[in-house]
């Protein structure tokens, strides 16, 4: 296979990565009709072990982590796997997908003030731009007249997708510290199994007294989550990390909460309305502003630093 089309069929696996997350939101939705937030998250995640784990098997990555790779593991499945999911899961059962999506695909807007407070980076230009940006697309979502401050579940079901930006991109944030290299599906299994045991107690202890629901209708839902959106599309996912730059899949990834917000419209009815669009706008714009700055920065270090190497030689 040649790099051209090697890039050419990335491009096209990009574009199921985000047709079949995207539409994942109102799939999750129609799910948590049926069951309780609690009840849904422990069998997303079951279904996820058991899917990741035949991947790796399938893909004869499968084998116990080396100890230098459990730090990576367990930030990413306590924070990113457990923590995130189980606030998905809780938002989501109160909020609209599309509203849903927006929020959570914020998670980039909260990985700059962890920099600011604890790397002692400093915004510039298109970064500082950025961020104004995005964060005037949340409080436009968090006005009066978009969100009912009187509505107890609608403000935890808000608060939770927030905290699910939050808890991802915190573990974003510590990965990025780490030395990593290893494969993601060789990792991936066991990341998902940490987050069981994030989610499972919840689930099993507090629990939501809903039973699971024995129609086709919802085992597609589950089936889909667990297989297709935790399984197939993470490996997707790690096949075009390999073949694009990483600015192109940053942005690419801006189009999730687009579809989810119109695939939402469609299958789930719900009003797109000025207000929700004029955000997930601002969200989007702040965002793709902020990655191309931090992947100009980068460029501007690579070469400041080639230049350094080319006067010592």
């Amino acid at each position: 296979m040649t790099s051209g089309t090697g890039e050419r069929n990335a491009w096209l696996v990009l574009i199921f990565v985000i047709l079949t997350w995207g539409v994942n939101w109102p799939i999750m939705k129609f799910a948590l009709l049926l069951v309780g937030p609690l009840t849904f998250a422990l069998w997303r995640t079951i279904l996820g072990v058991i899917t990741l784990f035949a991947v790796a098997l399938m893909a004869g990555q499968l084998g116990f982590p080396a100890r230098r790779t459990w730090p990576f593991i367990l930030t990413a499945g306590v924070l990113h796997y457990g923590l995130h999911f189980l606030f998905v899961s809780i938002g989501l059962h109160y909020v609209e997908a599309g509203r849903s999506a927006i929020l959570v695909y914020t998670t980039p807007l909260w990985v700059v003030p962890l920099a600011v407070m604890f790397l002692g980076e400093r915004l510039r230009g298109l970064e500082m731009a950025g961020v104004i940006t995005g964060f005037v697309g949340i409080l436009l979502l968090f006005n009066p007249q978009a969100l009912d401050w009187s509505s107890r579940t609608a403000v935890l079901g808000n608060l939770s997708l927030l905290l699910a930006a939050i808890s991802w991109a915190v573990s974003i944030f510590l990965v990025k510290k780490m030395k990593w290299n290893e494969n993601p599906i060789h990792t991936a299994p066991w990341a998902c199994l940490t987050a069981l045991a994030v989610i499972a107690p919840p689930a099993l202890i507090l629990g939501d007294g809903s039973a699971i629901p024995l129609s086709a209708d919802f085992a597609a839902a589950m089936l889909y989550n667990g297989i297709v959106a935790n399984g197939l599309t993470f490996v997707a996912f790690t096949f075009v990390n390999q073949k694009l730059s990483a600015i192109h899949v940053s942005v690419g990834l801006l189009a999730i909460p687009v579809v989810g917000l119109i695939s939402s419209a469609i299958a789930m009815h719900e009003p797109v309305g000025f207000t929700k669009m004029i955000s997930m706008l601002l969200v989007v714009s702040g965002v793709a502003l902020m990655t191309v700055a931090g992947h100009r920065a980068l460029a501007a270090r690579v070469s400041r630093r080639q230049s350094d190497l080319n006067v010592k030689s």
